[in-house]
């Protein structure tokens, strides 16, 4: 038996992803500072912005920061991937049920 741990894998996400989830809560893009690296997101109703940098992959302590500047949490965004995950799956299903029935014609 070894003693030697394997690496931990990195966590990383899509900016877009991030933006999006940012979005459905009630932020909206306020400023693009591409000099400072970073999209400025705002939500007007609670006055919590959000600096989203602008990188296509953001590391689990960039993802981390931004949560904790929107005042939500990992379990929230994991909640919104696995209904993601959930509407592709339907997606997916529906074509191809309408696939199948164009054939039937």
């Amino acid at each position: 038996m070894s003693n030697s741990q394997e690496p931990k894998k990195q966590y990383e996400l899509p900016s877009d992803l991030i933006e999006e989830f940012l979005s459905v809560h009630g932020f909206v893009v306020k400023e693009i500072a591409y000099f400072y690296g970073h999209t400025k997101f705002v939500n007007e109703g609670t006055k919590q912005y959000v600096k989203v940098p602008t990188k296509k992959l953001l590391t689990k302590m960039q993802i981390e920061k931004c949560l904790i500047d929107a005042g939500l949490s990992f379990a929230d965004l994991d909640a919104y991937i696995e209904h993601l995950k959930a509407v592709k799956l339907f997606d997916s299903i529906m074509e191809e049920s309408l696939n199948r029935s164009s054939k039937k014609d």
